[in-house]
């Protein structure tokens, strides 16, 4: 399916519609709930993108992310700190919010919401290449004119993702959690020893 808004083409494929009709039907809303938070997350770096004056010529949901192709241009570092920035702070304002409605309402949807705002907002904002909070990072690097700012985000990278691992091993044997955040890390580390500056 495919729709324009302005100048912006959206396109969402049919595998994301599947994918989500799946979630509604057969998941504990746990998932469907995380898919979501992603999308709002997501939906932040291209509000401030617009806001930031960044032309959008495209935004293709995915079945495992949603895609955004902008324009060739410049743009500042400033403005670049804002859009990587904007999805991390929906998901903290998010779980602020849900985490107030739970105190009102005592309600498992707004507690799973919270949990799962909370979640994301502590991955994304991890110094870590591929992750909002590696993206800060090397634009704080380059504000200040580090010359050496690639090895310096990939070494901290690989050293986050070795931490993040052990604290997910920690989870699987400690309280019988699943594997879900060492994948994660192992994809984030694999992702960050290949990293070059472009």
């Amino acid at each position: 399916m495919h729709f324009t808004i302005g100048t912006t083409r959206f396109t969402v494929s049919f595998l994301f519609c599947c994918v989500l009709a799946l979630l509604i039907l057969f998941d504990n809303n746990v998932l469907l709930y995380s898919f979501l938070m992603v999308c709002a997350h997501e939906s932040a770096h291209l509000l401030a993108m617009y806001c930031c004056a960044v032309k959008v010529e495209a935004v293709r949901l995915e079945p495992f992310g949603i895609i955004i192709e902008k324009r060739d241009e410049d743009i500042s570092l400033k403005a670049q700190a804002v859009i990587a920035a904007a999805g991390c702070v929906i998901n903290f304002v998010l779980a602020g919010l849900f985490l107030w409605l739970y105190c009102f309402f005592k309600s498992e949807v707004t507690f799973t919401l919270f949990c799962v705002n909370l979640c994301l907002f502590s991955l994304n904002i991890l110094p870590i290449h591929g992750l909002d909070g590696g993206q800060i990072l090397n634009l704080f690097l380059q504000s200040k004119g580090k010359k050496n700012a690639e090895t310096t985000v990939k070494t901290i990278s690989c050293i986050c993702c070795a931490l993040l691992f052990i604290f997910g091993m920690i989870l699987c044997f400690k309280v019988r959690f699943n594997p879900s955040i060492c994948l994660i890390s192992f994809v984030l580390f694999i992702q960050s020893f290949l990293y070059r500056q472009e």
